[in-house]
């Protein structure tokens, strides 16, 4: 998307271009009756020391692809190297337990141990593999009702992966994590699952804007904790009062409750 005619009704859009840079479709507009826009968020790290080195976030399939060689190559280097299967090695360390580290932490449990059952023998799941979840609210999935936290963490508690509430990450490293009690968390992997925010898409272009089109890429239109001035006006709804959008706690941006479309 490279600009909005707010008067035309017209989303202009950019060209498209293949993995070899031939041309796919040529630059264009497509009319609409309603405009709804779905910015997307990326991983709110909040300034954690050691986050954007050493942790692994999980937004896009690169990322995921990433994540799993990752995973397969530290129990393929426990099977052949020389020793037995060292401290903090094949230990997994899932920061944030929303939806998405719970899910993670889950799924992990079940795949880790059919990727040890190819033949690598050398491995005990039980005694090797160690799967811990971190989050700073008192309870897993602090979104959701509390009887299905609850349920949840009965069900984790009940497949071995450590659970860790009221937990604040102050540090990550290459063999692990710092807690703000001082607790030292070894792992051979860490993913932070712990936040999101909105994406910066903040670049100004003047030539594109005029008073019947604005820009997409308009920093006055791209404000975390605004409903952007031409989705107001494309949608037809009124702004959010500021008493209806408090601050969110560790920068979980309720996004329904900030675009009301």
């Amino acid at each position: 998307m490279t600009g909005l005619d707010r008067a035309a009704r017209e989303v202009h859009l950019a060209a498209n271009f293949d993995d070899e840079g031939r041309e796919v479709t040529l630059p264009r507009s497509v009319s609409y009756d309603t405009l709804v826009i779905a910015i997307g968020s990326i991983t709110n790290d909040f300034g954690t020391p050691g986050v954007a080195e050493y942790a692994v976030p999980l937004e896009t399939a690169a990322q995921a692809e990433r994540f799993n060689r990752r995973v397969v190559n530290a129990c393929i280097r426990a099977q052949t190297q020389k020793g037995p299967v060292g401290s903090g090695q094949l230990h997994i360390a899932i920061i944030g337990a929303g939806a998405t580290g719970t899910e993670l932490a889950a799924e992990l449990h079940r795949t880790l141990r059919e990727v040890v059952a190819y033949g690598l023998d050398r491995i005990d799941p039980a005694r090797d593999i160690r799967i811990v979840l971190i989050e700073a609210a008192e309870r897993v999935l602090p979104g959701l009702p509390e009887r299905i936290s609850k349920a949840a963490r009965r069900l984790l508690d009940g497949m071995g992966v450590e659970v860790c509430t009221g937990a604040r990450v102050t540090e990550v490293g290459a063999d692990g994590l710092a807690l703000g009690d001082g607790t030292f968390i070894a792992s051979e992997l860490v993913v932070w699952a712990a936040g999101v925010r909105a994406p910066v898409c903040c670049k100004t272009s003047t030539a594109s804007r005029s008073t019947a089109s604005t820009s997409w890429s308009s920093s006055r239109h791209c404000r975390p904790r605004a409903t952007p001035t031409f989705l107001r006006s494309a949608t037809a709804l009124p702004a959010p009062a500021a008493a209806s959008s408090p601050p969110c706690r560790r920068g979980r941006r309720p996004l329904t409750r900030r675009l009301p479309i």
